[in-house]
């Protein structure tokens, strides 16, 4: 199997060394000096829009945020950018960091709760203002949803609810479309926040 292309961004670079160091240890992970790259780590004490527009070049590498402070006012803008945890650089272990970087390229999200919060909060803002609610669901749609939040990919959804694959992922399209959400991740969020999908017991206890 091919290694995960890694290429880390960070101004310090004992920093840079550091945490190529630790993804090291990874075999699944490749650390290049240069692009292309699956995931980008971008590693920084203080992290904004500034820096997260720094990420457009690398479209479409998803990223991990390793930092100190991290603006929960771009938390949107970066999940939009494909960030797609943010890691404590308190915490910042080399576990830590390969399950982010592997988790990344699979579409598995690890974000503090201050900042999962946070982005509930600007999805919420975004969809009123387009007059549009999350809990007008369908029954199908809702389905396709709770299946993505217990972490089943497009074939394996089709097979628990009995469906083509491409009826799914045309279920997953017309929800994105309909509530101007960016992935399926952002729609289970919200799914969770308006009521549409019931909060399992590990996020409700957050």
């Amino acid at each position: 199997m091919r290694p995960i292309q890694v290429l880390i961004r960070a101004s310090d670079p004992i920093v840079r060394a550091g945490i190529g160091a630790m993804l090291s240890t990874c075999a699944e992970i490749a650390v290049e000096a240069s692009g292309p790259a699956d995931v980008i780590v971008l590693a920084e004490r203080t992290v904004g829009a500034g820096r997260l527009h720094a990420l457009n070049e690398h479209r479409p590498a998803r990223c991990v945020v390793v930092t100190d402070r991290f603006d929960s006012g771009s938390v949107l803008l970066a999940v939009q950018l494909g960030v797609k945890s943010v890691v404590p650089a308190a915490s910042a272990t080399a576990a830590l960091l390969v399950a982010a970087v592997t988790g990344a390229t699979r579409g598995i999200s690890l974000m503090p709760p201050d900042l999962q919060a946070a982005l509930l909060r600007e999805l919420d803002q975004m969809l009123q203002a387009n007059g549009l609610s999350m809990a007008l669901l369908d029954s199908r749609e809702r389905e396709v949803l709770s299946s993505v939040a217990d972490g089943l990919n497009v074939v394996e959804i089709a097979a628990r609810i009995g469906c083509p694959d491409r009826s799914v992922r045309n279920t997953l399209r017309g929800v994105l479309d309909r509530l101007h959400l960016n992935n399926p991740s952002h729609a289970v969020a919200y799914a969770f926040r308006s009521g549409a999908l019931p909060v399992p017991i590990g996020h409700a206890a957050r």
